[in-house]
């Protein structure tokens, strides 16, 4: 299941597959599973996530720490990629579960109280990422709430474009 999100309306929209060169340019995809779709809506539709910013940590490689205080709503990837630190190849697939860049390791309590569990299509990505970890995700699968407060995230050091087989880079 899909879910999509266009930033023009702020609204959750389910678009026929009739109109995908439309989607893939106005909407952006926020994936979940059948079972998590009630969770997400939610998350999404939560009036006391529109008025109050989430603050966490990210750790880069070579421990450069960056405070983050974001918007509810966006995907990590997104606000990850939004500062200068995180680098040109950060989330280059465009948040579509394809390249791994995005890969995030998260505090024990944060990866079990997210709201969005983690789906198979992310799980073999993942398993296509360097320095794999048991609480490893994707930052593009991961929305941007509550459940996030106060963490620590940590980028890994080095990154993989699962699309490209020969290619890995130290960052």
């Amino acid at each position: 299941c899909s879910v999509y999100f266009c930033s023009l309306t702020m609204n959750l929209t389910k678009i026929p597959s009739a109109f995908n060169a439309i989607k893939r340019s106005i909407f952006r995809p926020v994936y979940c599973s059948s079972t998590n779709l009630k969770q997400v809506t939610r998350l999404l539709s939560t009036s006391t996530l529109s008025k109050n910013k989430v603050t966490f940590t990210v750790e880069l490689h070579g421990g450069q720490r960056i405070p983050m205080k974001v918007e509810p709503g966006i995907t990590l990837r997104d606000a990850i990629a939004e500062t200068e630190e995180a680098g040109e190849d950060y989330g280059v697939c465009g948040a579509t579960l394809a390249c791994s860049t995005c890969h995030v390791i998260l505090e024990e309590k944060t990866f079990k109280k997210l709201k969005n569990e983690i789906t198979e299509d992310e799980m073999d990505i993942l398993d296509l990422a360097p320095e794999i970890h048991n609480l490893s995700r994707l930052a593009c699968a991961i929305i941007v709430g509550p459940d996030l407060e106060g963490t620590l995230i940590k980028v890994p050091t080095e990154r993989k474009d699962a699309r490209d087989e020969n290619q890995s880079e130290q960052v």
